[in-house]
């Protein structure tokens, strides 16, 4: 009596677990760049600003949906834009474990940008006063706020309340 060979039988395990693995590793290495939100050819670091939305709270996500009417897609870590007058929509929300509702809240920010500098986008939510807090920094200058807004952060009960939320 033939005994089963149970190599036959891992063989599309294997495969499937591997092709997982290419996968991810291909979309871990395109959300590494940055979106060029300007027309023209490709400028040199010194020619261009950088605006990158906060990655770094616990609980809170800040997204930019769209710089200059371009819309941003979900995974781009930072937006390459000419230097001057910018204008970025984005969204907080607040993402808590221990909240029943979600909060959250759009906003349209303008301000200007240096060449060769970076700007990042920060958001935060104090759902007890239920009021949102946005403002942005520049790397030349960290602490220093280039632009602020605050908002009154809406329950997600109510959605769509942002123009391309989710």
């Amino acid at each position: 009596m033939a005994t089963p060979d149970f190599n036959d039988a891992r063989r599309p395990a294997i495969f499937f677990v591997c092709t997982g693995a290419l996968l991810l590793v291909l979309l871990s290495l395109s959300a590494c760049t940055s979106m060029k939100a300007y027309d023209g050819a490709v400028r040199p670091s010194d020619e261009i600003s950088v605006i990158r939305p906060d990655t770094d709270k616990a609980f809170t996500r800040v997204r930019i949906l769209e710089v200059n009417d371009l819309p941003v897609g979900r995974f781009v870590p930072g937006l390459q834009v000419l230097p001057g007058r910018n204008t970025v929509y984005v969204q907080v929300t607040l993402d808590h474990p221990y909240l029943r509702d979600f909060f959250c809240f759009c906003e349209t920010l303008t301000f200007e940008t240096a060449p060769g500098a970076t700007y990042t986008v920060h958001g935060k939510i104090s759902p007890l006063l239920l009021t949102g807090y946005i403002w942005v920094e520049g790397d030349k200058t960290p602490g220093r706020v280039v632009v602020e807004s605050i908002k009154t952060p809406i329950r997600t009960t109510t959605y769509p309340h942002c123009r391309t939320a989710g």
